[in-house]
């Protein structure tokens, strides 16, 4: 788990929640982590430091996921300030954001393709045109070959083809959508604003999950 505040990543029990290892990750360089992607595959954890080292650009780390042992703090120099991640096959791919010649004003967000093996550029562009600086989330269907954007500027998710970055599908009509979870076909949608939204494509729950003040985030466990 990412903490933002205390600027470090923790390890915890996934069934009784009990902490492992609080500072499981804590850097120096660990300025501002907040977003993560694991890699079963290969064992790694990957964390995304919005500032980086400089303060000026952000960077993604690489990790052992089981020890937290450092393998490259800098193992990716975004061009931007990273706010999402998603490891799909052999590609990692890293939402950020990057500002304009006003300072304080983002200028637009990019997904940027990256070799999760050794952090070379695949293409820092593979998906443009998105808004601002309220990139909320990025899941990837491996079934489908989708990636999954959520922009919560444009209060829109946008379904893409995960290898030519093609846009195949948008879902409009939501309300600041800052996180994204898939089971199956099923994609929920959590909004700033207290619901979670069901399905992909058709809203056909758009009150799944109400009473939430502001979510921020959401999982789903398949049955056992």
């Amino acid at each position: 788990m990412a903490d933002y505040d205390f600027k470090r990543v923790g390890a915890y029990n996934a069934d009784t929640g009990k902490v492992i290892n609080d500072s499981f990750i804590t850097l120096r360089r660990l300025s501002e982590p907040d977003a993560l992607a694991l890699s079963d595959e290969r064992n790694i954890l990957f964390v995304a430091n919005l500032l980086g080292e400089s303060g000026t650009s952000g960077t993604v780390g690489k990790y052992d996921a089981n020890t937290g042992d450092e393998f490259d703090a800098n193992f990716i120099r975004v061009g931007g300030y990273p706010t999402a991640l998603a490891v799909f096959r052999k590609t990692l791919f890293v939402a950020y954001f990057f500002y304009g010649p006003a300072p304080g004003y983002a200028k637009g967000s990019s997904v940027g393709t990256y070799n999760a093996d050794i952090g070379k550029v695949i293409n820092a562009s593979f998906i443009t045109g998105l808004s601002g600086s309220d990139f909320a989330a990025l899941a990837v269907s491996d079934h489908h070959n989708e990636l999954i954007v959520a922009d919560s500027s444009l209060n829109t998710v946008g379904v893409y083809n995960a290898t030519t970055g093609l846009s195949e599908l948008t879902i409009e009509g939501l309300s600041r959508p800052i996180g994204l979870a898939l089971s199956g076909d099923t994609l929920f949608v959590a909004e700033e604003f207290g619901t979670v939204i069901k399905d992909v494509g058709v809203i056909y729950s758009p009150n799944f999950i109400t009473e939430l003040e502001e979510p921020t985030a959401v999982a789903v466990r398949s049955e056992q």
